[in-house]
C-alpha cells in the first residue's frame, strides 16, 4: 500500500513539475533561445522519465500529425545523403534546428490537455510577449528621448521595434498576431464570466498589441491578421445572427489603416506596394523577393523531384543569384523567402507534398472541431509562409510545432473535459 501511494505521489509530482516547466517554456518564448531550448530539453527529459516510470507502459499513440511531422524530418535526413560534402555542415545545422520535430511530439503528443490547462499555457505565452514588448517599448522610448522625442518613429518602426530582444520583425509580428488571436478566443469563451474590468483590460491589451504589430511593419503578418480577424467576426455575426460582430468586422480595417498612417515609416512600406518598379520606393523588399523568386523557381525546376539536398540549398541558390547578377542576394545570403519554395528547393516535390499535408490535415481537423483559434493559427502560418522561409529559423520552427501540437492535443478535449482534470 505504501509503495502504491509512493508511486502515485511521485507520478503527481512529475505531472505538476512537467506542466510548470512547460508554462515557463511558454513564457520564455520571446527571449533568448538558449533559455527556451533548455526548458524544452527539461520537458523532454521529464516526459521520458514519466513514461518509463509507468508500471504499465502503453505504446506511444501515433496519429497523422506525428507521422507527417516525423516524416518531414526524415525526408531532411535523407537529403543529407546527397548533400555535397563541402556543404554537409550547413545540412547538419538545419537538422539541429529541426530537432523539435522529434522533441515536441515527445513532450505533447501523449498528453491530453483540457481547456483550463490550454488557457493557462496560452496566458503564459501572451504574458511572456507582453513583458518582452514592454521591455522593447521602454528601451525605444529611452532612445527616442535622446533624440528629443517621446516616440521617435525611427525606433518604433520595422526591425527597431523588436531589436532590444534580438528577434526579427516578421517573427515578432507573427507571435504578437497569435497573442491577439489567443486573447480574442479566451475573451469570446469567458466573456460572461469576466467582470467589466477584465473585459476593458483585455480590450486595452488588444489595442496595445495591434499598435506593436503595425509598428513592426511586417506587411504579410499585418495583412494576414487583418483578413483573419475580419473573417472571424463576419463568421460569428452570421452564425449567431448578431450584426454587432459584422459591424466590428467593418471597423477592424479602419483601426489598421489608422495605425499604419500614424507611423510614417510603416505607411511608406505599404505605399511601396503601388509601384511596379523598385525605383522611387523607400523599401524595395517586395521587389527583392521577385529577384529572389525568379532564380529560385529556375533552380526548383531543375531539381523538381528530390531537390538539391538538405545542405546545398544556400550554395546552389548563390550560384543562381550569380548567374542572374543579383549581387544583393549573394551579399546577404538570402534564402527563397517562401517556405513552400524553400522546402521544394531542398527536398523536391515529396518534401512539399509532406508540408502541405501537415497544413491541410490541421485545417481539416480545426474546421471539423470548429476550433477557430486552431484554424486561425494554421491560416496565419500558411499565409506568412508565402513571403518568408519560416522553418529556416528556430523561432519559426518553435512557433509552428509548439502550437500545432498544443491545439491538436487540446481541441478534442476542450468541450468535454472537466476543468479540474490533470495534464496527463
Amino acid at each position: 500500500m505504501d509503495k502504491t501511494n509512493s508511486y502515485t505521489g511521485s507520478r503527481q509530482i512529475l505531472v505538476k513539475t512537467g506542466f510548470f516547466v512547460l508554462v515557463l517554456f511558454m513564457i520564455s518564448m520571446p527571449f533568448n533561445m538558449k533559455i527556451s531550448n533548455g526548458l524544452l530539453v527539461v520537458c523532454v527529459l521529464i516526459s521520458l522519465f514519466q513514461y518509463f516510470l509507468e508500471k504499465e507502459r502503453t505504446p506511444i499513440q501515433l496519429n497523422g500529425i506525428i507521422v507527417l511531422m516525423v516524416g518531414y524530418f526524415m525526408i531532411e535526413v535523407i537529403g543529407i545523403i546527397y548533400t555535397k560534402s563541402d556543404n554537409l555542415k550547413d545540412g547538419l545545422a538545419l537538422l539541429e534546428r529541426h530537432l523539435p520535430f522529434i522533441f515536441i511530439p515527445i513532450v505533447l503528443s501523449g498528453k491530453k490537455l483540457n481547456i483550463l490547462k490550454r488557457d493557462i499555457l496560452l496566458g503564459a505565452f501572451v504574458g511572456g510577449f507582453f513583458i518582452a514588448s514592454i521591455y522593447c517599448v521602454i528601451i525605444n522610448i529611452n532612445l527616442s528621448l535622446i533624440e528629443g522625442k517621446i516616440f521617435h518613429e525611427y525606433y518604433f518602426s520595422y526591425e527597431r521595434v523588436s531589436e532590444p530582444i534580438g528577434m526579427q520583425a516578421v517573427y515578432f509580428a507573427l507571435y504578437i498576431s497569435l497573442c491577439i488571436l489567443c486573447i480574442l478566443d479566451i475573451l469570446r469563451r469567458r466573456y460572461l464570466a469576466f467582470g467589466w474590468i477584465q473585459v476593458m483590460l483585455s480590450i486595452m491589451l488588444l489595442v496595445y498589441f495591434l499598435f506593436i504589430i503595425v509598428s513592426s511593419g511586417a506587411r504579410t503578418a499585418i495583412v494576414s491578421l487583418l483578413v483573419i480577424l475580419v473573417i472571424t467576426f463576419v463568421f460569428h455575426g452570421i452564425k449567431h445572427r448578431a450584426y454587432k460582430y459584422i459591424l466590428v468586422a467593418g471597423f477592424v480595417p479602419v483601426i489598421f489603416v489608422f495605425l499604419i498612417l500614424f507611423n510614417p515609416v510603416v505607411s511608406s512600406r505599404f505605399e511601396d506596394l503601388k509601384y511596379s518598379k523598385a525605383e522611387g520606393t523607400s523599401y524595395d523588399s517586395y521587389f527583392a523577393r521577385i529577384n529572389i523568386w525568379k532564380p529560385s523557381i529556375e533552380l526548383i525546376k531543375d531539381n523538381i523531384w528530390f531537390g538539391v539536398g538538405t545542405g546545398d540549398q544556400e550554395y546552389e541558390l548563390m550560384k543562381k543569384f550569380n548567374e542572374h547578377g543579383y549581387a544583393a542576394g549573394i551579399e546577404f545570403k538570402f534564402n527563397t523567402h517562401n517556405q513552400y519554395m524553400q522546402t521544394m528547393l531542398g527536398h523536391g516535390f515529396l518534401g512539399l507534398l509532406c508540408l502541405l499535408a501537415i497544413l491541410v490535415l490541421q485545417l481539416c481537423i480545426a474546421f471539423k472541431r470548429s476550433d477557430l483559434l486552431y484554424l486561425s493559427f494554421v491560416l496565419l502560418f500558411s499565409f506568412a509562409g508565402l513571403t518568408e522561409s519560416l522553418l529556416n529559423r528556430n523561432k519559426g520552427v518553435i512557433l509552428f510545432l509548439v502550437f500545432s501540437f498544443l491545439f491538436y492535443q487540446s481541441s478534442t478535449q476542450s468541450q468535454a473535459s472537466e476543468p479540474g482534470k490533470e495534464f496527463e
